[in-house]
């Protein structure tokens, strides 16, 4: 699976975003991930992370036919660990290495 990885431009943090990006390389070593505005193709899901409520990077966000998740708080990381649960399960991958 392969994992989009797009930052806001963090003028107004309240977390740490790339901590948040090491937690899912940690929690998914078997996730391949592509940041910043490199090619879409392949990508199966792309995660735009916010720095704050705002989600200003939102309106900014690739066309495509992948998936599009927003994250602006740690708070929210456990919906998204059980859908990438869900999506590595879809693909019958395993979370592991």
């Amino acid at each position: 699976m392969v994992l989009g990885v797009k930052y806001c431009g963090g003028c107004n943090t309240h977390y740490d975003r790339t901590a948040l990006v090491k937690r899912i390389q940690d929690d998914f070593p078997s996730i391949q991930i592509e940041y910043g505005d490199s090619s879409t193709d392949g990508i199966d899901l792309l995660l735009l992370v916010c720095g704050c409520p705002v989600r200003c990077i939102a309106e900014e966000a690739a066309e495509g036919s992948f998936e599009k998740w927003i994250i602006s708080s740690q708070a929210e990381y456990p919906l998204l660990f059980q859908r990438l649960l869900s999506l590595l399960d879809s693909t019958g991958e395993n979370h592991e290495r």
